[in-house]
């Protein structure tokens, strides 16, 4: 019984070590994107489309080269202007 509670006890502090490990990461924004944008803006971060979304860029919308896009599922992304996605990662 002794072995059982010293071993219930060491899982118990793994288990704690990792949340801590695991809160002390840095958690960065992400901005959900959904409708139209058409005015002329430029921005950076983090952006989804959720699953079966749709976002539509026209007019003169320009991501910074620190961008991430990441698209949902059956998501879509109209780029209906007459710029690159140059710099930004899609996922």
């Amino acid at each position: 019984m002794k072995n059982h509670f010293v071993h219930r006890r060491a899982i118990l502090a793994i288990t704690a070590a990792i949340l801590i490990a695991v809160a002390a990461i840095p958690a960065e924004a992400q901005t959900v994107l959904s409708g139209a944008y058409n005015t002329p803006s430029s921005n950076s971060g983090n952006y989804s489309i959720n699953s079966s979304g749709t976002a539509t860029f026209t007019n003169g919308y320009t991501f910074q080269a620190t961008t991430t896009l990441t698209l949902g599922n059956y998501s879509t992304l109209n780029w209906n202007q007459n710029a690159t996605l140059a710099g930004t990662t899609v996922t």
